[in-house]
């Protein structure tokens, strides 16, 4: 994705990521991301950040929710998240697979993310999916009630999202909003 941004006038300098092995939760994946909003924030001298959020990434993303991130972040882009659960995690719970698991729809994990307000704050929330996903099941899970929801109009592969013209261009469109 960053190559996308980058092409479309965002900085190199201005695009950090989070990379995370997949074996641990989605709370420490947000308390990762939480130090590292604050380390970006104290780096640059802004008040806030915008989030994007990939898949699973999506969830962890969502630390404006639970861990104090709202009046950190100005928007947030959630790409292909299971936000809702996908029944694809059903074998990784059922195994307890971790941190699989958490992402389907009838973890406590996902009862506990979406209990409340799942776009609070002032932050201005978008989602994005493809009904052509394949790891997102049902697609629309992927939607947070109060957000700007898009279905691509291309039929886009899941890990195809975030290299996807259409998609780049919806995100760049939603931060300058």
């Amino acid at each position: 994705m960053k190559p996308g941004l980058v092409a479309r006038g965002y900085a190199e300098s201005e695009i950090y990521s989070l990379d995370f092995p997949n074996d641990i939760g989605n709370a420490a994946v947000a308390r990762r991301l939480s130090t590292l909003v604050d380390q970006v924030l104290a780096d640059t001298g802004a008040t806030e950040v915008d989030l994007i959020g990939f898949s699973m990434g999506s969830l962890s993303a969502r630390y404006v929710k639970n861990l104090g991130g709202g009046p950190k972040v100005e928007h947030y882009a959630s790409i292909a998240g299971p936000n809702h659960g996908t029944s694809q995690a059903y074998w990784a719970w059922l195994f307890g697979i971790y941190p699989a698991y958490e992402m389907y729809s009838g973890s406590a994990f996902m009862r506990n993310l979406n209990a409340t307000d799942e776009t609070p704050g002032s932050v201005s929330y978008a989602t994005w999916v493809s009904s052509c996903d394949g790891t997102i099941d049902p697609p629309r899970s992927t939607f947070l009630s109060g957000a700007e929801n898009h279905w691509t109009e291309a039929c886009i592969k899941h890990n195809d999202m975030p290299g996807t013209a259409e998609v780049i261009d919806g995100i760049v469109d939603h931060f300058a909003s």
